[in-house]
């Protein structure tokens, strides 16, 4: 790899000695795929980065005081989805988490 693919580069590639997970783009690939190898290519013409962590959603039935009526609310994030039971206005699950 030349220097511009150094650069291009440099940050995923740090994060990765470091011990991250990365993705890659390429122009073949539209959507962003997991690295499975230990050695990624490093190609000049693919992006790269540190796969985001997984995010989680749940939705849930909730009693709405003011309409006086039932209400569909998607949690999304974890500490949403544990304090979510904790609400007065809380009825049931409507779905097991979502992961994304």
């Amino acid at each position: 790899m030349n220097r511009e693919g150094i650069l291009k580069h440099k940050k995923v590639f740090d994060a990765w000695l470091a011990g991250a997970k990365i993705q890659y783009r390429s122009s073949i690939h539209g959507e962003w795929q997991d690295n499975y190898t230990d050695k990624p290519n490093w190609n000049i013409n693919t992006e790269y980065r540190v796969t985001p962590p997984k995010r989680h959603t749940r939705l849930a039935l909730l009693w709405n005081i003011t309409h006086n009526r039932e209400i569909t609310v998607a949690f999304d994030g974890d500490e949403y989805i544990k304090n979510a039971e904790t609400k007065a206005s809380f009825v049931r699950w409507l779905t097991p988490v979502i992961e994304y």
